[in-house]
């Protein structure tokens, strides 16, 4: 995902979007159908503010947004953070998930075991997703004294390095050198 997020293809969409916009609606209509054609889910996060909110006096208990359906996308789901809280919505369309009620209904315990994944870890040991589901599995049933179930071990993954601070180019460090030695003393 950051590979992606690191090259050309969000900002040459961006202006195939732009361009779009401002041609003629039969050309809008062609290009919405070409786009929609590719995806069948649009997933959304916005981080909402982290302080509550008061309209005309009145506490805003909570917000939530709707992620835009268009063409033959099946599903939408939306992930607002507010006051501390984050919020999910789902739209579906009953011909592609019948019932969803059974995505909303896990979304609590996925949501959890993310938690539990970032803020619980050492940051130098991150486990995968099943590692960390077998461990809640395991302090679940101790914790409810039920018998062990046997499972297949998870993969290991190799321990992250930790991040390192890039440092800046010889050439940026020469010309605040020379800019530092240019300047005029505010003593003289």
């Amino acid at each position: 995902m950051e590979e992606l997020k690191g090259s050309y293809q969000p900002v040459v969409a961006l202006g195939v979007l732009a361009a779009t916009g401002m041609a003629p609606k039969f050309v809008q209509d062609i290009a919405l159908d070409i786009l929609a054609n590719k995806a069948s889910a649009v997933m959304t996060n916005v981080p909402g503010p982290p302080q509550p909110l008061y309209m005309a006096g009145a506490h805003l208990a909570q917000q939530i947004f709707w992620v835009p359906q268009s063409g033959d996308i099946g599903m939408g789901v939306s992930i607002l953070s507010y006051d501390g809280k984050v919020q999910f919505g789902l739209v579906t369309d009953r011909h592609f998930v019948t019932d969803p009620e059974r995505i909303v209904s896990r979304f609590r315990t996925e949501f959890e075991k993310l938690v539990y994944a970032l803020l619980l870890d050492p940051w130098e040991e991150l486990r995968s997703p099943e590692e960390i589901e077998v461990s809640l599995e395991e302090e679940l049933a101790l914790a409810t004294c039920a018998p062990k179930v046997a499972t297949k071990p998870p993969k290991m993954r190799k321990p992250r390095a930790p991040r390192k601070k890039a440092a800046p180019p010889p050439a940026a460090v020469d010309q605040e050198a020379s800019a530092a030695e240019a300047a005029p003393s505010s003593t003289d």
